[in-house]
């Protein structure tokens, strides 16, 4: 009878470890998995953001702006080489320029697809003034004169 006792004791005890540990790795695996969702989240909402900020600071929201003499079109001001460099071998290859740089959706996806290719590492780490500054100017965006262009893209943040 003794030895019983110790022996449910002592199962008892590990079942006690074992069910404390399952419960510990449960909860870890949902705060990792909801802090992804929020990271995700998060930083879905800052991207959307800053198109939403960049299309203000280019057009004040005009989808059929024209700037720069007609070079730059539309509610990113984006001009036909930006638009062909961005969707060159993507899905949106066969986009035309002339028909689609009008549309918010379609052009906020092309310069989506822009940073893709000039500036993955700050769309990775959501470097949100080096993602505006490469839409002005891709190949030189700590230019000093584009200095100005992030002031105003910051001004619009802080409006929003």
């Amino acid at each position: 009878m003794i030895d019983e006792q110790r022996n449910f004791r002592y199962y008892a005890g590990w079942m006690y470890v074992v069910t404390i540990a399952i419960i510990t790795s449960l909860l870890l695996f949902v705060a990792v998995f909801v802090g992804e969702i929020r990271k995700e989240s998060t930083y879905q909402l800052t991207f959307y953001s800053l198109l939403a900020t960049i299309r203000q600071a280019e057009s004040a929201g005009n989808d059929r702006a024209i700037g720069d003499s007609g070079a730059s079109r539309g509610p990113y001001q984006i001009k036909r080489a930006y638009w062909r460099e961005a969707t060159v071998g993507t899905d949106a290859s066969d986009w035309d320029y002339d028909k689609w740089v009008w549309n918010p959706d379609r052009a906020g996806y092309v310069v989506y697809l822009h940073w893709c290719k000039v500036c993955p590492e700050a769309l990775k780490t959501n470097n949100l003034e080096l993602l505006a500054r490469c839409h002005r100017l891709p190949y030189d965006p700590w230019r000093k004169d584009n200095d100005d262009y992030w002031r105003k893209v910051q001004a619009e943040m802080r409006e929003r």
